[in-house]
């Protein structure tokens, strides 16, 4: 007998670690960006959790040793975790190597896929400790995981996410605040920040709409233009929010597509409800990815993205500056 649940609006966690049978290493936890359903694979994910507080850290800490050791892992574990109003969920735990733990291991500095390795052959934890330099680096540095997708080569296929792990690669961001080490992530990822006018293109499905209020609100008082559809719109107008609208994809200009073509947006914030290669969403999804302009689904990722955007901001008026003065 197999029971499924859904859950919504979850933030998912990322533990990898490796144990001997009687001792545990947890070697990083990640924090998912994007909300649990994304795969994986899809996902941005942040060593060290950047939103997570110090109690549900402990508890997953706990959750993990006890699944490793009651399952009696010896070598490598990957476990995924969710958070859905500060309970934490099991996803699923894979007593394998996973995609993540080369990012850990190149963070970190702890070699835990040789030491994992050492652990199946016999070798005990501590002795690896002792005896190697596989477990004994730390770090205060923050990084981040973006994926890479192949949407130039699958000219029909949505980029909405879900799933089904649709990237092809991963770039690696890393830095000593969550800001920079987006935007290097950003970077890596082919995705320009700070380079385009202050705009942000915002398209809610209903049942979206009253989650991201607050954040375009802070978008507008770090003055960013709104830009939306007739929808959208009205309801911001609603709730206190002045902005522009645009027409569909086929109206006149200006539309979802011409605001993109010439580089206005710096960000857009869109919410699909399905997806169809005829409807706008997919248009204004491809486009944008196509034009090197970050897309967002989430509140999570908007407030993620406004971090990398400000810091860009500062380090182009910090060049700036210099420039002058020379």
């Amino acid at each position: 007998l197999l029971v499924d649940q859904f859950l919504t609006d979850t933030i998912e966690i990322d533990v990898d670690l490796i144990s001997d049978g009687e001792e545990v290493f947890i070697a990083g936890i990640l924090e998912h960006l994007e909300p649990a359903g994304v795969h994986s694979g899809d996902s941005t994910a942040v060593i060290p959790p950047f939103s997570i507080d110090k109690t549900m850290i402990e508890e997953i800490k706990n959750k993990s040793i006890k699944l490793a050791l009651g399952l009696n892992v010896i070598g490598l574990l990957n476990i995924q975790f969710a958070i859905q109003n500060n309970e934490l969920f099991i996803l699923e735990a894979n007593p394998r190597a996973s995609r993540t733990m080369p990012f850990v291991a190149k963070v970190t500095g702890n070699q835990i896929i040789k030491a994992g390795t050492l652990l199946m052959l016999g070798h005990s934890l501590e002795d690896i400790k002792a005896k190697t330099k596989y477990l004994n680096s730390t770090t205060e540095k923050i990084a981040v995981k973006k994926a890479i997708f192949p949407w130039s080569r699958f000219p029909a296929e949505d980029t909405m996410l879900g799933p089904e792990m649709k990237a092809t690669g991963e770039v690696l961001g890393i830095g000593n605040d969550f800001g920079t080490a987006l935007n290097k992530a950003y970077a890596a990822a082919g995705v320009s920040i700070g380079e385009k006018e202050k705009g942000v293109f915002v398209t809610l499905s209903d049942n979206e709409k009253p989650n991201f209020i607050e954040i375009i609100k802070r978008y507008v008082e770090l003055g960013f233009s709104i830009y939306t559809t007739e929808g959208t719109g009205k309801y911001l107008k609603i709730n206190g929010v002045d902005s522009i609208n645009v027409g569909r994809a086929n109206d006149k200009s200006p539309t979802s597509l011409t605001i993109i073509e010439e580089k206005l947006i710096s960000l857009v914030i869109n919410t699909p409800t399905y997806a169809n290669e005829y409807t706008d969403g997919w248009k204004i999804r491809r486009l944008s990815h196509d034009s090197g302009v970050a897309v967002v689904s989430s509140v999570r990722e908007a407030e993620a993205f406004l971090e990398a955007f400000l810091l860009q901001e500062k380090v182009l008026e910090d060049m700036e500056s210099i420039q002058n003065v020379s």
